[in-house]
């Protein structure tokens, strides 16, 4: 539980980061977002979330056999 804890804030770390030295990127991103038809946000939230369960169990596998 705990290292859930610590990537979650590593995750609110590096938002604030973005943010902190892109507000006017950020905007922009949201204003595009918000254009997206629902169906497009779905699919690339889907595809972001598998790639990044894949890298934890491709790193976690090295971690468990010891690469």
């Amino acid at each position: 539980m705990s290292d859930f804890v610590a990537a979650l804030g590593l995750v609110l770390v590096i938002e604030g980061v973005v943010y902190c030295l892109f507000p006017d990127g950020v905007r922009r991103m949201a204003r595009t977002a918000a254009m997206l038809p629902d169906r497009s946000l779905r699919i690339g939230g889907l595809v972001r979330a598998a790639r990044q369960n894949l890298s934890i169990r491709t790193f976690d596998a090295d971690k468990r056999f010891g690469a």
